[in-house]
């Protein structure tokens, strides 16, 4: 059985398309076309904090039989789901891959996941966690937990020097002040 910290969520399904099994999806990814290229999956309900079952051969895995691309959305169609009753019962359930299959990206990129915990440095000082990636509207925002209290910095180069996915540290150049807000 797959562990939650070992796949990655690269969409939602979010009901069902037609009356042959096919899924409506909401991709979770910046590489939507990855589905493509995609032979199976995990399924993960929510709301049961839990893998699904392929209840056709008793595996973790669903094998990916078509993937059509409509507008914003994914429509995907799983082998052994062949009707509309059979795919309603995987709306809200996350897609899910081994993180070993995710997608590498540039030298100096991340993936936000990867930054969750990390310490954040500013002035050669510990300030805070990262707690969460936010977002209101303008750019995705770090949010930072200083053990007392929360501050964002957004994700932009000029506030961002130096991420260390080794040592778990982000050091940051901002304001003075802005941490006293």
């Amino acid at each position: 059985m797959p562990e939650t910290g070992s796949v990655i969520f690269i969409g939602k399904i979010t009901g069902s398309h037609g009356l042959g099994g096919f899924l409506k999806v909401i991709p979770l990814t910046d590489f939507s076309d990855r589905f493509d290229k995609l032979n199976e999956v995990y399924l993960f309900d929510e709301r049961k904090n839990k893998f699904a079952v392929n209840i056709k051969d008793g595996k973790f895995t669903f094998r990916i039989e078509k993937v059509n691309y409509y507008k914003n959305q994914i429509r995907i169609k799983f082998f052994d789901i062949d009707s509309k009753s059979d795919s309603d019962v995987l709306k809200s359930f996350l897609i899910a891959i081994d993180e070993s299959n995710r997608i590498k990206i540039k030298k100096g990129g991340f993936y936000y996941y990867e930054i969750i915990n990390h310490k954040v440095i500013y002035k050669n000082k510990e300030t805070g966690l990262v707690e969460a990636i936010e977002n209101y509207g303008g750019d995705d925002l770090l949010k930072v937990n200083t053990g007392n209290k929360y501050f964002y910095i957004p994700i932009r180069k000029e506030f961002i020097k130096k991420i260390d996915n080794d040592k778990k540290e982000i050091e940051i150049d901002i304001t003075e002040g802005l941490l006293d807000i």
